[in-house]
């Protein structure tokens, strides 16, 4: 569903009223699927919500090892282009 709607124009950055980003919410609610496709649509990595927390730091809170190794592996990458 994430490609289709990003390739129909959707923002994948978008944030809700808190300031939570689709990135956010499937590092809160565990879902490895929505991770990898936010991340092959090229979602912003270090957008922080009203808590101040990016999805890497719920990812170790959560102690999500499969969400912060997909995590920062994808900031790896964007840091050495």
């Amino acid at each position: 569903m994430i490609p289709l709607l990003a390739a129909a124009g959707g923002d994948v950055n978008v944030a809700s009223a808190d300031s939570a980003t689709p990135l956010h919410v499937a590092v809160t609610w565990n879902n490895a699927g929505a991770l990898q496709a936010l991340l092959s649509e090229g979602v912003l990595l270090t957008v922080s919500y009203h808590a101040g927390l990016t999805a890497l730091d719920v990812a170790e809170k959560r102690r999500d090892l499969s969400a912060i190794t997909l995590l920062r592996g994808s900031l790896n990458r964007v840091d050495s282009l």
